[in-house]
């Protein structure tokens, strides 16, 4: 949960099996203005009601300012949720990604450590795109690591395989 846990990607920390939870929310373009569109905000509120649930213990807002309104998506995401209750420190914010695949891969360096699950946060007509790119980028990753680390003696992976 602290700065030690902001890792290139190929040497995130996350534990295969942990309970632990992180929601990580797809970005969402901002009004001309810069104002959160409503989708941002129901993506928003759908991770809050993960943090109220319990499901997750932080949330990983993603988007740049691919639009140039001046501010990233990830700050209006996180200014939303600062706005209906939910504390700065539950809040990590991911401000690189312009495309689906970059929300994915920029925040694989922001997982805390000990991450097990991973809520994907984004609409309804986004999710099976969302869903496949995840899928693909995490393949990629955990190929990638695996293939690096096969004979490493801190391996804790029995199978060395993952999803």
């Amino acid at each position: 949960w602290d700065l030690m846990n902001k890792l290139p990607p190929w040497m995130t920390s996350i534990e295969e099996g942990s309970p632990k939870g992180v929601a990580l929310v797809y970005g969402q373009s901002l009004k001309p203005d810069g104002t959160a569109s409503q989708l941002l905000i129901d993506r928003a509120n759908k991770a809050k009601a993960l943090l109220d649930e319990g499901k997750v213990d932080k949330v990983i807002v993603s988007g740049g300012d691919p639009a140039g309104v001046g501010h990233t998506e990830a700050y209006a995401f996180a200014m939303v949720l600062e706005s209906v209750g939910i504390p700065s420190d539950k809040i990590i914010q991911e401000s690189q990604a312009t495309t689906t695949a970059e929300n994915v891969w920029f925040s694989l360096r922001w997982l805390p450590k000990g991450t097990g699950q991973l809520y994907i946060v984004t609409s309804d007509f986004h999710m099976p795109r969302a869903t496949y790119i995840t899928k693909e980028t995490l393949n990629y990753f955990y190929k990638m690591l695996e293939d690096a680390y096969r004979d490493d003696p801190q391996w804790k992976s029995s199978t060395k395989k993952y999803p």
